[in-house]
Order: structure tokens, then C-alpha cells, then sequence
């Protein structure tokens, strides 16, 4: 047995094998780069002799096969989540369908986050059936907070670990001469793609400076999850979960780094580009060689993509970019737009933007699935700021009906200061974040502006302009108004 095995069994006596002790290990065991104790194979197996309940831990915890049950795999998952103490993860959860289950935001709270006094409860969920709406977009004008919800709500759906590697800077989320602010969120657990209101539970999770809650703070829920989502998403083969965040300086990248990932937690990955604007998505000629079916620079991946799930990448690209045409597999670096083929590299940033979004989110819902599942069927949750980046305003108009064509069962949560796409909208999918004397204030239940002009929703409430004219023509209107109302008087 090598040194680090006879070195965790050693710390494993000292600290009388309590069960927390025993989960750390076990969590350990699952993936090398989690924090706390490192273990090797031998130290597992050694630790699997002495306690039988984790010894099938390591081949069960794959979630690669659907469970017998999975109504009742889905209500494990819940009670483990919600402090079931009954049996050690290992046991209680049984395998679910790769990327199952599935969280959707439903509900959140910030309190003493930046620019938050109280967001009091937002609501993430449609009228109609009180399940996750597929769409949400926030509105407001700069240092709003509307990229710190997103971030927030990041943070929530990945627990405490996590939350403290994507931004380890807790202390500059505390809203100024605040001593304590509180993250909040209830989330949606979706066992298996068809399961219907009644089968799909929900948990939540509470964040102090990145850390679990009290009890007593909470008021989304209880108990708080916080901890146990944490120990999950520390497991480097549990797929589950699937939540993609991307920031608002987004496109391809000619990083050496973003070739090949090397090491670090997929979950970070799939969030970087929310809290680091310099993160890259996907660098152009992987993108290249994955929509040809090439799968050669992507870790724990299949040599090649079957041809099935290649047309139906492409397909979806088609769909997300405007005057797009033929995609040659010799070619994989270049595309076809408006009858000239142009590289990936040489887009606009329009193009670039769109392309490594879609690059970036097609490989991480290839990946949870093993690469073996059409992405139309895949479930998340993507957090999206600035939705409208560099794009036109017809782009932006056909934009959210795109997105929820190529991926119905995802939910998206963006940010916009476009009047297009807030006009595109459905009236309870629209949030507004509004400063005022009082502070902050969080704008819901608002009035339907579906089929205005732009120039009549930017005079809405939603972006309250006093008009949409150029300040030097409104000033002359309101000069003119004046002197015909002096004229009238006299």
C-alpha cells in the first residue's frame, strides 16, 4: 500500500471513524482535486473493507442507468437532499438517467447581497402549472444587480464548495455596512424527463459569505441543502444537474487552456465565463472538430460522435445562426454564411459570440449524457447575462424563440437591456430591477407589452424613459411645449 492510503487510514483511527469523517473520505475517494483529505485507489478499497456500506459506493455512483423505480429514485434524492439521515449517500441515492436529476430554479432571495437591501421573494415559475418557466429575463439599468443574481443564483445551485472556488471573494458580495447577507434559492429536482408535477420535488439552499445558513435565517425552506448538494457536485462522476453560466464578454478563444481542460471540477467549466470575463468557452478549431464528429480534445469522450447526434449538433447551430448555409466536415474550422465560406476565427462578433455560446453548451450537454443523448432532450438550467450581446435587433427578435426551439427543456435566466427582446417576452417572464430613493426595488407582476412598438416599450414601465427621442430633440419639444402654453396663458 503506497503512503497516502497508510496516511488516510491513519487519520481515519484518529478520527474514530464518525460518519462525517466517512463521508469526507468517500467524497475524496470520488475525485482527487475535491478539498480535504487525498486518497488513492488502494486507500478505497482498504477503506471499502472496513466499511461495507461504501464498498459498492464506487461502481453504484455512476448514474448511468435508469432506475427500476424512478419515481421512487426521484423521492430519494429529495430526502437525502432535505437531511434524510437514514443511510449514507452511497446507499440512499439510486442511479438516475445520465444528467438526471435535473434543477430548475423556482424560487430566489438575496438579502444584504451588493446592491440588494431585500429582493424579498422572486418567483421562477409560471402561472399556469407553478412549474419552472422556460424562460425569465431581468431587466434594469447598469449596477442594478442584475449580474450578481445571476452569480447568486450560481452559487446556490452548486452548494458550499463550489460557491467558494467560482468566487472566492465572499466578503465583496456584503451590500455596504452590512455584517451579514444571505443567499436563497428553492430549486425544482426533475428525476426523469417525463415526470409530472406530483414526481418532482424541490430543496433548498442557504448561503452566509458562501457558507450553510442557519436554520433559523432561512426562509425559502428547510432544512437547508446546501451542504449535501455540495458533497454531490464535489463527486467528479456524478452527472447530474446540468447548470451553465456564461458572462457578458463572450466568444471564441485561441487559449492554449481551452483546448484541453486540464483538471479542476466540470463545474467550473461550465460557469467560468459568469464570474471571469476572460474565461474562455471553446476554442475555434475544437469547435471545428466536434461539429465534424471529432471528439479527440475532450477528456472521458468517445473517439467520434455518432452521425445521428452529429446532424443534430449541426442542426442546432443552423437554427441559432441567421444566414448560415453547408458545414463541410473537411473544412471543420469554416462555415458557410451568406454564400461565403468564412473561418471561425475571421466572424464578427455577433457570430462569435452566438457560436461559442452554442459550442460551449452543446459540449457540456453532450458530455453529461456521455455523448450519446440528442441535445434536444437534454434538461438544465442556463444563466445567461447580457442576452443580447452584439446582436442586431432582428437577431434579437427571433432570438428567445430560437434558443427555446434548439433546447426546449432547458430554462433560461438572462439579462438584456434591449426593448426587442423584453418585447419578445411573455409578461410574468420579465423582472425588473429598479433604484429609486428607497433603494432597490424588484418590479413583478407587470403589465403585457407584447406587440407594442420598441419606442413604447422603452416608455414603459419596464425601461421608464421619459421618451424615446435623442435628448437634444425632446429638449426642443419640451421648449416648444413651454412657449405654446406661455402663449396660450396670454
Amino acid at each position: 500500500m503506497r503512503a497516502g492510503a497508510a496516511e488516510a487510514l491513519g487519520r481515519l483511527e484518529e478520527a474514530a471513524a464518525t460518519k462525517i469523517v466517512l463521508d469526507r473520505l468517500a467524497e475524496t475517494a470520488y475525485d482527487p482535486n475535491a478539498r480535504g483529505i487525498s486518497l488513492e485507489d488502494e486507500a478505497f478499497a482498504a477503506l471499502a473493507q472496513l466499511v461495507p456500506q461504501y464498498r459498492p459506493a464506487r461502481d453504484a455512483q455512476p448514474l448511468n442507468a435508469a432506475s427500476p423505480d424512478p419515481r421512487r429514485a426521484g423521492g430519494q434524492w429529495t430526502q437525502w437532499l432535505m437531511g434524510d439521515d437514514s443511510a449514507s449517500a452511497s446507499e440512499s441515492l439510486p442511479p438516475l438517467p445520465d444528467g438526471f436529476p435535473v434543477l430548475k430554479l423556482r424560487k430566489a432571495r438575496l438579502r444584504n447581497i451588493k446592491a440588494f437591501a431585500d429582493s424579498t421573494e422572486i418567483n421562477f415559475t409560471a402561472a399556469a402549472n407553478d412549474r419552472p418557466r422556460p424562460w425569465t429575463l431581468l431587466l434594469g439599468d447598469n449596477a442594478a444587480g442584475k449580474s450578481t443574481f445571476l452569480r447568486c443564483v450560481a452559487m446556490a445551485a452548486h452548494g458550499t464548495g463550489v460557491a467558494n472556488e467560482l468566487e472566492p471573494r465572499a466578503a465583496d458580495y456584503l451590500r455596504s455596512g452590512a455584517e451579514r447577507g444571505f443567499i436563497e434559492a428553492e430549486f425544482a429536482l426533475q428525476p426523469y424527463a417525463d415526470a409530472t408535477a406530483g414526481e418532482t420535488g424541490t430543496f433548498a439552499v442557504g448561503l452566509e459569505a458562501f457558507r450553510p445558513m442557519s436554520k433559523e435565517d432561512l426562509t425559502l425552506g428547510t432544512p437547508n441543502a446546501a451542504d449535501r448538494l455540495s458533497l454531490l457536485r464535489n463527486r467528479a462522476n456524478l452527472n447530474f444537474g446540468l447548470v451553465c453560466g456564461y458572462g457578458a464578454q463572450r466568444g471564441l478563444s485561441d487559449e492554449p487552456e481551452a483546448l484541453v481542460r486540464e483538471g479542476g471540477k466540470v463545474a467550473l467549466d461550465r460557469m467560468a465565463s459568469l464570474f471571469n470575463t476572460h474565461a474562455p468557452l471553446i476554442d475555434p478549431d475544437v469547435l471545428g472538430k466536434m461539429l465534424s464528429g471529432d471528439l479527440s480534445n475532450f477528456r472521458n469522450a468517445p473517439t467520434r460522435l455518432s452521425e445521428k447526434i452529429r446532424q443534430e449538433l449541426l442542426k442546432r447551430v443552423h437554427a441559432l445562426l441567421p444566414g448560415v448555409g453547408g458545414y463541410s466536415a473537411d473544412d471543420p474550422s469554416r462555415i458557410m454564411l451568406y454564400d461565403t465560406r468564412v473561418a471561425f476565427r475571421s466572424l464578427s462578433d455577433g457570430y462569435s459570440a452566438l457560436l461559442a455560446l452554442a459550442g460551449h453548451l452543446l459540449h457540456h450537454i453532450l458530455a453529461i449524457t456521455k455523448w450519446q443523448q440528442d441535445p434536444e432532450k437534454v434538461f438544465g438550467l442556463v444563466l445567461l447575462d447580457e442576452v443580447d450581446l452584439h446582436l442586431h435587433p432582428e437577431w434579437q427578435r427571433r432570438l428567445l424563440p430560437d434558443l427555446t426551439r434548439a433546447f426546449p427543456n432547458l430554462q433560461f435566466i438572462g439579462t438584456t437591456h434591449s426593448a426587442v427582446l423584453a418585447g419578445a417576452a411573455p409578461s410574468d417572464a420579465l423582472i425588473v430591477l429598479r433604484r429609486d430613493a428607497d433603494g432597490l426595488q424588484v418590479l413583478r407582476d407587470l403589465p403585457s407589452v407584447k406587440g407594442w412598438r420598441v419606442d413604447q416599450v422603452l416608455t414603459s414601465v419596464l425601461f421608464d424613459l421619459s421618451s424615446a427621442r435623442d435628448q437634444e430633440t425632446e429638449q426642443l419639444t419640451q421648449q416648444y411645449a413651454r412657449l405654446i402654453n406661455e402663449r396660450a396663458r396670454n
